[in-house]
């Protein structure tokens, strides 16, 4: 299907984003996302983090009613997506101020939004990625990162089928599927290793970190990425990881290459995903209703 047209006569400046020829600083981000009055709609915030979880919910909401599954345009839909990715990136680089400040709302972002513009996802979430992110958390539910010493222990245990002893319940449980560990080793994570971790909403922290190779990637970041089934170049994965930062799945941007690399061969994998994920694998990447509208 031929990408649509745009209109004509349509000022540059009322896109997304503030239009090609227009500055592209941290305010027309935010305006990208439909807070045009930065200090109105963070008067009620008592931090940086604040504003963020309500930037947050202001691009989900614009994302939902403007997916392609849902009839909405997808030329705004990217641009509204792009926007998201730009500031997402300048906050993992800690490089905004308090995003009701008028200097905040000034500072350029062309070089982030190029970037962004540059290394968008090959493929489209469907709608109900969107819908989950949105229903579950304002704080990302999953978060990936390297360990920073070696005395977590990994919390995907299974039972020792090397262990022939009449054990107790929890003594048999004590062996990950980690291919790194082995008996001896308690199922530690090694510094460094690259573990993920689930959002304690009691405590407010992540906890329950488990080895990558013994993560079970859920519904939450799987409905996110490209399909496996015909999608093979994990640079495209990579993307989908990084895109999630602040939505589904955090730590994904802070990774170093090679961690980033491993995460995505790890997610590419339907063996690595939650039970019965494998009987909605798509046909297509990024194959939600739009996709299959296009197909008839």
């Amino acid at each position: 299907m031929p990408p649509k047209k745009k209109p004509k006569g349509k000022p540059k400046g009322d896109a997304p984003g503030g239009g090609s020829g227009a500055p592209k600083t941290v305010g027309a981000m935010l305006a990208a996302l439909g807070i045009a009055d930065p200090a109105s709609s963070f008067e009620a915030c008592a931090n940086f983090e604040d504003e963020f979880r309500v930037v947050k919910k202001a691009y989900l909401k614009i994302v939902l009613k403007e997916h392609p599954d849902k009839g909405g345009d997808r030329e705004r839909f990217e641009a509204v997506q792009t926007a998201w990715e730009t500031l997402s990136s300048m906050k993992a680089e800690n490089k905004l101020g308090s995003l009701r400040s008028t200097k905040t709302a000034s500072t350029s972002a062309a070089k982030e939004h190029a970037h962004a513009a540059a290394h968008r996802p090959s493929s489209t979430p469907d709608w109900s990625f969107y819908a989950e992110a949105f229903k579950e958390s304002e704080i990302p539910l999953y978060k990936v990162e390297r360990a920073k010493s070696g005395r977590s222990r990994c919390e995907m245990r299974e039972k020792d089928a090397t262990d022939t002893k009449k054990a107790t319940k929890r003594r048999a449980y004590t062996v990950c599927r980690s291919t790194v560990t082995d008996k001896n080793s308690k199922c530690f994570i090694a510094k460094n290793h690259v573990r993920v971790g689930m959002m304690d909403v009691v405590s407010g922290a992540y906890g329950r970190f488990v080895h990558l190779e013994c993560w079970r990637v859920p519904a939450t970041v799987y409905r996110g990425l490209p399909s496996p089934t015909v999608e093979k170049n994990v640079d495209a994965f990579k993307s989908a990881l990084v895109a999630m930062e602040d939505v589904s799945l955090a730590g994904a941007r802070a990774l170093d290459d090679e961690g980033l690399t491993s995460l995505a061969r790890h997610v590419m994998d339907p063996e690595h995903w939650a039970r019965g994920a494998k009987k909605r694998l798509p046909d297509e990447p990024g194959a939600g209703a739009a996709a299959k509208k296009a197909k008839k």
